[in-house]
């Protein structure tokens, strides 16, 4: 039953990795991706996927390396979200237009339940980013990723190694 319920959770991720923001659980569906947070992809999903991995869900690997790869630039605006020469995360990619309201993206939630629609990726033009980091978000990456060492198509990335060799 969890191994299933997992698996349907896995099968929330978006096309190019990134995990939605709003979605049902239950139902096994998307509301709404946006905003999409690089801090789930770094950190949330992985400690969730690294605890499926353990319990033989085979998905999950591929999940978590996809994820983390949206964060290197493999997403809708081809940019990573992660900037080691300046140790910052780039907070998220979110809706023109919506940076300082979450009303718009309640709304379209709500409708998509009860109508129902489904819920989608948009064009990359209409995608912006939100320039914070979070004091904690890094904290994830260490969580997520400091003790493993079987990952290092990510750890050993060429954005990690071409910062180091600045610092």
């Amino acid at each position: 039953m969890a191994v299933e319920c997992t698996r349907k959770l896995i099968r929330l991720q978006g096309p190019q990795g990134e995990w939605p923001w709003f979605f049902d659980a239950e139902q096994g569906r998307v509301l709404d991706f946006y905003e999409v947070y690089s801090v789930h992809q770094y950190g949330m999903a992985p400690a969730f996927l690294e605890c499926a991995e353990r319990h033989d869900v085979r998905e999950a690997r591929d999940a978590l390396i996809k994820g983390f790869n949206w964060v290197l630039g493999r997403n809708q605006l081809r940019k990573p979200t992660l900037l080691p020469e300046l140790q910052l995360s780039i907070r998220s990619h979110i809706r023109k237009g919506e940076h300082h309201t979450n009303r718009r993206r309640m709304l379209r939630a709500i409708q998509n339940v009860c109508l129902p629609r489904v819920a989608g990726l948009i064009d990359p033009g209409n995608v912006g980013l939100r320039l914070e980091c979070r004091s904690y978000e890094l904290g994830w990456i260490l969580w997520s990723f400091g003790c493993r060492s079987d990952l290092s198509e990510l750890t050993h990335n060429q954005i990690f190694v071409g910062s180091a060799s600045q610092g």
